[in-house]
């Protein structure tokens, strides 16, 4: 059996003005893995009024690291802070944001393959 070890301070994030993704586990840093991939993904504020990001043709687990935000969707916003969970359906339009002056951090798992 093979162990892989990604560490996040060895991944240059990929940033943008409302996140900052270290994704540590995908066929890039494990070969072969096609079925799930794994980031740590920090959330900055965003308008309420903002429009939702797009969908995935897979499901995705989240586990809230630190912080507050929303997590939304067409018709729900729903508050999320350090130790909550949730998952999002393939096919989901969908959008997170923090709350406060502080970003959001979530551990990610896009489910492929499912």
């Amino acid at each position: 059996m093979t162990v892989h070890v990604t560490r996040t301070d060895n991944i240059a994030a990929d940033t943008n003005d409302r996140r900052s993704i270290w994704r540590l586990l995908n066929s890039s840093t494990v070969p072969g893995l096609d079925t799930a991939s794994a980031s740590v993904i920090s959330y900055q504020q965003r308008p309420p009024d903002a429009q939702l990001g797009g969908t995935h043709d897979f499901a995705e687990f989240y586990y809230v690291i630190s912080g507050e935000g929303v997590v939304a969707s067409t018709g729900t916003i729903s508050p999320i802070r350090a130790g909550d969970a949730f998952i999002i359906e393939a096919g989901t339009a969908h959008s997170i944001w923090s709350t406060s002056t502080e970003p959001v951090t979530t551990f990610y798992v896009g489910l492929r393959g499912r």
